[in-house]
């Protein structure tokens, strides 16, 4: 039974390399196949990962307490975090992970849900950290290309900022002129810092401005009032038209992000979690 598993995955893979008329399966071919029968343990960063939270949980979880932040952030530094992305279906048949159909886009469309463990997202490029994959501890897949995170496009002093975060996630402060944090919504609120060169930190974060936080984005969200200005409109319009995944993020809002560092708010631009049909 391995044998003939073993045997159809190449197929697909040699199959997939025989049009080289398609620019998505001919990137596809410059990257690395992993074999999902090399796996020693599919689930070992996963188990890994729900140890370390539910210790941190039982030790009364605080994302201001110097421990915790330090352990999560060395997890992230050696094995990564998980965080959801599109991928193109393509793309998932060759790199194992978890996967879901999205709720809110066709099944003819060619794009599920992903999730991996990813240390950071330098270079425009994705780093997926798997140590149970005997041929190779790490390797990397473009951003935009093979898996999608979401544009986040800041006006700054008449300049557009654009930062890639993982699906769903909305930013919550600008730390300074080229740093966003996100509250990652997993086992635990982790504050995670994200830099325009992609670099994450997981960073502590008093208690009550993660409260804040939640409050002003309601506050927005319910009063609707945040207007998009053309320069951002613009800027996104001209961004997904270079892409082939328009329905990905046909719709956006905008909300104002506070900068601590400045002591003032600047206009944001966020896609929608779902493009409505």
């Amino acid at each position: 039974m391995k044998k003939m598993f073993h045997f159809t995955f190449y197929l697909l893979f040699f199959v997939l390399r025989s049009f080289p008329g398609s620019s998505a399966i001919s990137h596809l071919k410059k990257l690395p196949l992993l074999d999902p029968l090399q796996r020693e343990d599919p689930y070992l960063n996963l188990r890994k990962w729900n140890k370390l939270t539910e210790e941190i949980e039982n030790n009364d979880y605080n994302a201001q307490n110097i421990n915790h932040i330090n352990k999560l952030d060395q997890f992230r530094s050696s094995s990564g975090i998980p965080v959801r992305f599109w991928i193109s279906k393509l793309a998932s048949k060759i790199f194992p992970m978890k996967l879901w159909d999205s709720a809110c886009l066709r099944p003819a469309d060619s794009f599920k849900i992903g999730q991996a463990f990813i240390s950071q997202t330098v270079n425009g490029k994705a780093l997926l950290l798997a140590e149970n994959i005997k041929t190779k501890k790490s390797f990397t897949l473009p951003l935009q290309k093979e898996i999608y995170f979401d544009p986040i496009l800041i006006e700054i002093h008449e300049k557009i900022q654009t930062y890639f975060v993982p699906q769903g996630e909305n930013p919550h402060y600008m730390l300074n002129e080229h740093s966003l944090l996100l509250l990652l919504s997993s086992e635990l609120l982790i504050p995670l810092k994200v830099d325009l060169s992609g670099h994450w930190t997981v960073v502590p974060w008093p208690r009550e401005k993660i409260e804040q936080a939640k409050f002003n984005d309601e506050k927005q969200i319910t009063n609707q009032k945040v207007k998009c200005s053309d320069r951002l409109k613009n800027s996104y319009k001209t961004m997904i038209d270079k892409r082939t995944v328009q329905d990905l993020y046909k719709n956006f809002h905008c909300k104002k992000i506070y900068s601590l560092s400045q002591k003032k708010s600047f206009l944001a631009l966020i896609p929608s979690k779902c493009s409505s049909r």
